[in-house]
């Protein structure tokens, strides 16, 4: 199904025209390729080093792999770049649920070590 986009112009004499752009849908136009895949070495950790826009609904991605360095300029659609942010959002939960276990361990950790001080009664003046 295709997607369509809406611009609204106004016209001298005050009256409002609106102007409908039939998009074919991703599908129907090319297949989506996934920026976030190094064609180098297989990887899929490719990162946006900088991006601007280049006309109307497409974009122009400078990115690079952390892996192998590899890098890249090309310009994509944007349902690829909605893709691609997608994936950069629920990739980046993922590390922030991951930074979050790894500080609650840490923490635990911690605060065992402190009780067991606390018990053995081998905390002094000097450790503060």
């Amino acid at each position: 199904m295709a997607e369509f986009q809406i611009k609204k112009i106004t016209l001298p004499s005050g009256k409002v025209v609106e102007i409908l752009y039939l998009q074919p849908a991703a599908a129907e136009s090319l297949e989506t390729r996934r920026i976030e895949l190094c064609p180098s070495c297989d990887g899929d950790r490719v990162h946006p080093l900088d991006w601007h826009e280049v006309e109307d609904q497409r974009w122009q991605l400078e990115v690079r792999c952390p892996d192998c360095r590899w890098q890249d300029v090309d310009v994509y659609d944007q349902t690829e770049i909605e893709r691609y942010d997608d994936r950069l959002a629920a990739d980046t939960d993922l590390l922030i649920d991951e930074l979050e276990r790894f500080t609650r361990e840490n923490m635990e950790e911690h605060l065992e070590r402190f009780r067991l001080a606390l018990e053995q009664d081998v905390i002094e003046p000097m450790d503060f």
